[in-house]
């Protein structure tokens, strides 16, 4: 239901319309990639994921980062401040690094041409 109600939306419309709905899929995301990751050396990680999901992994990402690596809670609030500001559209992102968050618009944006996922398959 979120996610036809929110269609592409900024996490924080959803959050605040449907709280709690997309943070089980956060944080299963959050712990595959942490699995994953396990043995990997350091360096950078392109991590890639559905439009209405990404924003809710970029914050699970946030958090462990600020704890991990003993981030500052401005660095945190900021980050996430980023992230749940960002109408996340197709083939778009996130670079999350040192100096924080910022979002990775794709030029040729999906987001107005779809209310929603469903519409692509539906046409509605």
């Amino acid at each position: 239901k979120a996610n036809k109600d929110g269609g592409y939306a900024p996490a924080a419309e959803f959050i605040e319309k449907h709280p709690g709905s997309h943070e089980p899929a956060g944080k299963a995301m959050a712990q595959a990639l942490a699995l994953a990751g396990a043995g990997a050396g350091p360096g950078d990680a392109m991590i890639v994921g559905h439009a209405g999901y990404l924003s809710f992994l970029a914050l699970e990402i946030v958090d462990a980062l600020a704890v991990g690596e003993g981030r500052p809670e401005a660095w945190r609030e900021a980050a996430r401040a980023v992230i749940l500001a960002a109408n996340v559209g197709e083939v778009c992102g996130f670079e999350v690094g040192e100096a924080g968050a910022r979002y990775l618009p794709n030029p040729e944006s999906t987001d107005s041409a779809a209310k929603s996922n469903d519409a692509f398959v539906t046409g509605s």
